[in-house]
């Protein structure tokens, strides 16, 4: 990696100190917020703690009109939460969860009266959770019987296309139902099962079940799963913003959820501790995103130098003790989602918008990774984004890791090359 030139050394750094994240919550304290503070802003909301301060703060590029959710919602959103701590699958696997169960059923068990049994769910009435009237789908998941989402009866086109017959399915049709129709079920056949674990066919071809899945856009996982009618899974990234609100909201408090059906192989499952980001003025927020930002502004804080082939996921090495631009990000990744990224710049160009996966540079958000070099197969620099014009960085030999202004060009000869993402963490516009 190259030392960066006097145009990049001579820029006055900034004093670390209160930078805000722009967090969407979708909830009644949004209106909190002065009408003409929001048009000033153009960008977001800002959402305001109790005491009428800052808590923190997320880029985002729309805002939601929708109702704040209703105590069911909340319910179910909790358990998506909880099956997603429970599988390990942390907040990214979560996220879609809740994206599809919006997107759905909007996060509501919904009975079918395709599938009269349904309609008897043990609490539905009691919920008046609603119905659906989409070939035999229910629950939160919309999940049919017919296409084998029930450990309990084997996909048959039989259970939807002769109703009567089905009542008195030999298999336990109405006990399927029934199981499809519970939410923490619906979550675990959603999420799939590990890999190596020997489960029913069910619970074989969800999130889990989906090789790379961690690094695609979370609608495209959401589409793989369902197979809905939108071939891009539009309808699952419509529902972003709103499941990332809920998630914002409930990840740190939502319980592990017992699955339901237990895995019966060597595979075991651990509920992970939930990670909460303390923000610099008190705030709260636990989005991965966040996690990742916080992580870095935790090692400025500590004066850590500038040190080329020092350092990596767990921590600054070398002697004295650092980072360079490179391992610098892994570390933040590592630490903040448990992203695992390539060593060099030039690889974590190739990993990111080498994939596809890049975004214009009037839609940068918070988590995008900026590359810079003297041609995309020559990258030489690696900073990130993280809101509000700034990008934190180790910038070259004789500095400390830094937050500063964002730029166009590292050194002379090496502008902006391209700028990266790996999902969840930035690229949502």
């Amino acid at each position: 990696m190259k030392y960066l030139h006097a145009t990049k050394c001579g820029r006055a750094l900034l004093t670390l100190g209160f930078i805000g994240f722009w967090l969407l919550f979708n909830t009644g304290a949004v209106a909190a917020l002065p009408q003409d503070q929001i048009n000033a802003l153009n960008t977001g909301i800002y959402y305001f703690d109790t005491n009428d301060s800052i808590a923190c703060s997320f880029p985002i590029t729309s805002t939601s009109s929708a109702a704040p959710p209703s105590q069911t919602q909340i319910n179910n959103a909790k358990t998506v939460i909880g099956i997603a701590k429970t599988d390990n699958l942390g907040q990214q696997g979560a996220l879609i969860g809740l994206m599809v169960g919006l997107a759905e059923s909007g996060l509501h068990n919904l009975a079918n009266a395709n599938m009269p049994v349904s309609l008897s769910a043990p609490g539905q009435e009691g919920d008046n959770q609603g119905q659906a009237h989409d070939y035999d789908s229910v629950g939160v998941f919309q999940q049919r019987i017919s296409t084998g989402w029930s450990t309990l009866a084997p996909g048959n086109s039989k259970v939807y296309s002769d109703p009567a017959a089905s009542q008195n399915y030999s298999n336990g049709f109405p006990q399927a139902v029934y199981q499809v129709m519970t939410p923490a079920y619906a979550a675990q056949a959603f999420f799939g099962s590990p890999p190596g674990a020997k489960m029913p066919s069910a619970l074989s071809k969800g999130l889990q079940n989906i090789g790379g899945w961690q690094t695609m856009q979370p609608w495209e996982v959401a589409q793989k799963v369902q197979g809905s009618a939108f071939s891009s899974g539009s309808n699952y990234r419509n529902e972003m913003p709103a499941a990332q609100a809920l998630l914002n909201q409930y990840w740190a408090t939502a319980p592990a959820v017992p699955l339901p059906v237990a895995l019966n192989s060597g595979t075991t499952t651990a509920t992970p501790t939930s990670t909460t980001l303390t923000c610099p003025n008190g705030g709260s927020s636990s989005t991965a995103t966040q996690a990742v930002i916080q992580a870095g502004l935790d090692e400025i804080s500590k004066n850590i130098p500038y040190v080329l082939g020092g350092g990596g996921p767990t921590g600054p090495s070398g002697s004295p003790a650092g980072f360079d631009c490179s391992s610098f990000m892994q570390y933040v990744f590592f630490q903040g989602a448990n992203i695992s990224l390539p060593r060099t710049a030039q690889q974590q160009y190739d990993a990111t918008v080498g994939q596809g996966h890049t975004v214009p540079k009037d839609t940068l958000q918070a988590g995008d990774l900026l590359f810079y070099g003297s041609s995309p197969t020559n990258i030489q620099h690696v900073a990130l984004y993280i809101g509000s014009g700034q990008i934190i960085e180790a910038a070259h030999t004789g500095t400390n890791l830094l937050q500063t202004q964002m730029y166009d060009l590292a050194a002379p000869g090496e502008p902006l090359q391209g700028i990266g993402y790996y999902p969840p963490i930035g690229g949502i516009s």
